[in-house]
C-alpha cells in the first residue's frame, strides 16, 4: 500500500470483519506471502483523503506553535537576558551596600557600594564569613555583636527578613569603625521551605551615628549642666527645660512645659525692660541681661541670662534658646566682699585715728594727772582739771570703742565659759535695761568654752543689751541664749562658708522695731546710728564686730520691721578648761621711785616729754630718744647698764620691735615695755629669749605708768 500499511480498515468495522483482517494478515505473515491487498473501496479512499488532510492541518498547527514557542523562548530568554543586566547595573551602582551569603554563611558576592563601605575589596570578601577575624562587629552601646545573632545568620536560620538592625563593623586593617542599618533578606528555591541564600542591603549611617552620639552628647551636657537651658516656641510657650530649671525654680520639668515663662514673673521688672526684651530676641539678636525671678516657694532669686533666637533657612524664627545661671549666692557673696572691704577699709581709718588720737590724748590725761597731784581740792581750778579728766576719760574710752571695731584693740584672752559671763554682766544688765523689759535666760547647761577676753565678751553683752533696749521703747523681752553648734548650723552673714567646726553661739533678741535691709546692711559701720543726735555714739555694734572678728568669730543678724532683732555671735569651741583667776598684783603707788637708768624711745614728742618728766620725776635716770637709730646709737655709747627700755611699737623708718630685737643681742638682761597706741601682734610674734615682753595701752595715766615700770624693775 502507499502508506506502507498491509490493510486499511475504515472505522467503525464489525469485530468479527476486523478479527478476520488480522487473521489474514497472520496468515500471510506465517506463509512468508504478502496478503494481496485489495483496492481500497470508495468509501476508503474519500475517508483517506480527508484523513491526510486533517493530519496535514494538525502538522501545519503544530508547526505554527512549536514556532511561536520558540519564538516566544527567545523573547523570555531575551527579556531575562536584559533583567539580568539590568539587576547587575543596579547591583553594581547601588548606593546600598549588597551582600549575597550561601546557606553557610559564605559571601558570594558583593556590590561595589559594599566594597566602599566596609573598606574591603570584592576579592577579599569572596569566601569570607561573617565571624572573620578580618573584622569585628558591635553593638550600639558598644558591646560585642555575636555572629549568631547577625541579621543575616538570623534570617537563614529562621526563614524570616531581618529588618532595622543597626550595627557597627571595626575594620582592623584600617582601624576604622563604620555603622550599617541593615535588611537581611532569606531566598527560597519553587517549593522549597529552607533558604538556599540571604542577601543584606545595607546603608552607610556613620555620619548619622556619629552626629546622633555629638546630639547625645550635647544633650547629655545639656542635662547636667548647673546653668538653665530653656527652649521656647516663637510666642514663648516652653518646649524643654533642663533639670538645673527645677533646682533653681523648685517647679519640675512637667510642670512647667507648656506654660509662658511669665509664671516666674516677680514684678521686680516693669512693662518697658519686657518690651525691650521682646523687641530684641523677636528682631533676631541675642538679649543679655540680668532679671529677678520668683521661685515656687515665693523666695527672689536672681539670674543672669543670654537669649538667643533659633532661625531657619528662611530667617524665621522657630524657637527661643535661653541659658540662665542663678547668681543670688554670687550677688550675696559679691556683696558680703564688699562690705567686708568696706569695713576692713574703714576698720584701718579708725585704727589709724585712734592711734593717733592716743598720741595726742597720752600727754593730755598725764598732765591732768601731774596737776591734780600737784594741787589739793580747795585749788581754785582743781573742779575744772577733774572736769578735764572725765573729758580725757571719755576720749579714751572712745578711742578704744574705735581700736575694738578695727580689732587693734590689746586683749587678754583666756579660756572661759559664756555662761559664766552672762552671769558676771546680769545684774548689772538689769539696771540697765530698766523694769519694763523682762530679761530671759536661755543658757545651755553644758555649753562648751571659748578662748576670748572676759571684758570684752561682757563689753559685747553690754553693747547688745543697750542696743536691744533702744529697740523697745514701750518695753518688750530680752533674751540671752547660748549654745553650742555644728559648723553647718551657723547662719552669719559670711555664709556657710566661712564656717567650719564645732562653736559656741551667744544669741541677743529683742522683741522691738526691728530694722529694715539699709539699715540691717549699715548697723556694723562705725558712727552710724539710727537714735536721735545726742543720743548714741554709732560705735557700740562697731565694737562688737570688731571684738568678735579680733576673736576669730563671726557674727548673724536676723531681723525684720515690726518683728524684733536677733544677733547671734559664734566663736570656736575649744577642749581647754578655764583656769583658776588669779589673784591681782597689788598698784604700785604713784610716788615710788627709783635710781635705775631707763631708755625712753618715742617719736612723738609730746608723749615723750611727758613721760620723761614723770620718770625724771620718781628719781629715774633717763636716757632719751626719737627714733629707733638714735636709741642704738645712745645705748651703744652707754657705758654703765640700761635697765629698762621703754619704746612706742610703730615709729618711722625702724619699728620698735626691731629695734629692741637688735638692742638686746648686746644687753640681754634689759627689761623691755612697749608702749602702743594700738595692739600690734608683731610684738608677741618678735619676743626674744631672755626678755619678758611688756605693754602698756596708751593713753595711761601716771599711776598706771610708773607702776608698770616699777613692777618690771622689781621682777614682779
Amino acid at each position: 500500500m502507499r502508506l506502507g500499511a498491509d490493510r486499511f480498515l475504515v472505522k467503525p468495522q464489525e469485530p468479527d470483519v476486523l478479527l478476520a483482517t488480522l487473521q489474514d494478515i497472520m496468515q500471510a505473515q506465517r506463509s512468508g506471502a504478502s496478503a494481496a491487498t485489495p483496492e481500497p473501496t470508495p468509501d476508503e479512499t474519500v475517508y483517506f483523503k480527508e484523513y491526510n488532510e486533517a493530519l496535514i492541518r494538525k502538522l501545519e498547527q503544530k508547526m505554527l506553535q512549536l514556532e511561536s514557542e520558540v519564538v516566544a523562548r527567545r523573547e523570555v530568554e531575551a527579556v531575562l537576558v536584559e533583567s539580568e543586566k539590568k539587576h547587575r547595573r543596579l547591583f553594581e551602582t547601588m548606593l546600598q551596600g549588597v551582600i549575597y551569603e550561601d546557606v553557610h554563611g559564605r559571601i558570594t558576592d558583593a556590590n561595589p557600594a559594599a566594597e566602599g563601605i566596609l573598606g574591603v575589596s570584592r576579592e577579599q570578601m569572596l569566601g569570607r564569613t561573617e565571624d572573620s577575624p578580618h573584622w569585628r562587629t558591635i553593638r550600639e552601646d558598644g558591646s560585642e555583636f555575636p555572629v549568631e545573632q547577625h541579621p543575616s545568620m538570623v534570617a537563614l536560620r529562621t526563614g524570616l527578613a531581618v529588618e532595622n538592625v543597626v550595627m557597627g563593623v571595626h575594620n582592623l586593617s584600617q582601624d576604622a569603625t563604620r555603622w550599617i542599618r541593615i535588611d537581611a533578606i532569606p531566598l527560597f528555591r519553587h517549593g522549597e521551605q529552607t533558604p538556599y541564600q540571604v542577601y543584606t542591603i545595607f546603608d552607610d549611617i556613620t555620619e548619622r551615628r556619629l552626629a546622633e552620639l555629638e546630639r547625645e552628647r550635647l544633650m547629655a551636657a545639656i542635662e547636667q549642666t548647673g546653668d538653665i537651658v530653656m527652649v521656647t516656641d516663637p510666642e514663648g510657650v516652653i518646649a524643654y527645660l533642663n533639670p538645673a530649671f527645677e533646682t533653681a525654680t523648685g517647679y519640675s520639668r512637667a510642670e512647667a512645659i507648656g506654660q509662658n515663662p511669665r509664671l516666674l514673673k516677680s514684678g521686680k521688672q516693669d512693662d518697658a525692660f519686657y518690651q525691650d526684651f521682646w523687641q530684641t530676641i523677636s528682631s533676631g539678636r541675642t538679649w543679655t541681661g540680668r532679671m529677678v525671678n520668683k521661685r515656687k516657694d515665693g523666695k527672689l532669686y536672681t539670674e543672669e541670662a543670654k537669649v538667643s533666637p533659633v532661625l531657619d533657612g528662611l530667617g524665621r524664627v522657630v524657637n527661643y534658646v535661653a541659658v540662665k545661671r542663678d547668681i543670688t549666692e554670687h550677688l550675696q557673696l559679691e556683696q558680703q566682699f564688699q562690705q567686708a572691704m568696706k569695713m576692713e577699709a574703714v576698720g584701718r581709718l579708725a585704727g589709724g585715728v585712734a592711734h593717733d588720737f592716743n598720741n595726742a590724748l597720752t600727754p593730755l590725761s598725764v598732765i591732768i594727772d601731774i596737776l591734780l597731784l600737784e594741787m589739793g581740792p580747795d585749788d581754785p581750778i582743781y573742779d575744772d582739771i577733774k572736769e578735764m579728766e572725765v573729758a580725757a576719760a571719755r576720749c579714751a574710752t572712745l578711742a578704744r570703742q574705735l581700736l575694738a571695731f578695727s580689732r587693734s584693740q590689746s586683749m587678754e584672752v583666756t579660756v572661759v565659759n559664756l555662761n559664766d559671763v552672762v552671769a558676771n554682766v546680769v545684774g548689772m544688765l538689769s539696771h540697765m535695761i530698766g523694769e519694763d523689759i523682762q530679761l530671759i535666760q536661755a543658757l545651755d547647761p553644758e555649753l562648751g568654752n571659748v578662748k576670748a577676753d572676759v571684758g570684752q565678751m561682757e563689753q559685747i553683752i553690754a553693747n547688745l543689751a543697750v542696743n536691744a533696749r533702744d529697740a523697745m521703747p514701750n518695753g518688750g523681752r530680752l533674751t540671752i541664749q547660748t549654745r553650742d553648734v555644728a559648723g553647718d548650723e551657723v547662719e552669719t552673714d559670711e555664709g556657710a562658708a566661712a564656717i567650719s567646726g564645732p562653736h559656741v553661739m551667744l544669741a541677743v533678741t529683742d522683741t522691738g522695731v526691728g530694722m529694715d535691709e539699709e539699715t540691717r546692711a549699715r548697723i556694723f559701720e562705725p558712727f552710724f546710728s539710727t537714735k536721735e543726735e545726742g543720743k548714741g555714739t554709732g560705735l557700740g555694734l562697731s565694737t562688737v564686730y570688731g571684738i568678735v572678728k579680733q576673736s576669730g568669730g563671726s557674727i548673724g543678724v536676723s531681723t525684720e520691721p515690726g518683728s524684733g532683732t536677733t544677733l547671734r555671735i559664734y566663736l570656736p569651741r575649744v577642749d581647754e578648761v578655764p583656769e583658776e583667776p588669779k589673784p591681782r598684783r597689788p598698784v604700785a603707788a604713784p610716788h615710788d621711785r627709783g635710781s635705775e637708768t631707763l631708755l625712753l624711745v618715742e617719736d612723738e614728742d609730746s608723749v615723750r616729754v611727758v613721760a620723761r618728766r614723770v620718770l625724771a620725776g620718781c628719781g629715774y635716770k633717763v636716757l632719751e630718744a626719737a627714733g629707733g637709730e638714735q636709741a642704738l646709737g645712745i645705748a651703744e655709747a652707754h657705758q654703765g647698764p640700761i635697765h629698762l627700755i621703754i619704746t612706742d611699737v610703730v615709729m618711722p623708718g625702724m619699728s620698735g620691735v626691731e629695734m629692741v630685737g637688735r638692742m638686746l643681742a648686746s644687753r640681754p638682761d634689759m627689761g623691755v615695755l612697749y608702749i602702743s597706741g594700738y595692739r600690734d601682734d608683731t610684738i608677741a610674734d618678735h619676743g626674744t629669749a631672755g626678755a619678758e615682753v611688756h605693754l602698756l595701752q596708751k593713753p595711761f595715766t601716771v599711776e598706771a605708768f610708773t607702776a608698770k615700770v616699777r613692777s618690771i624693775l622689781d621682777g614682779d
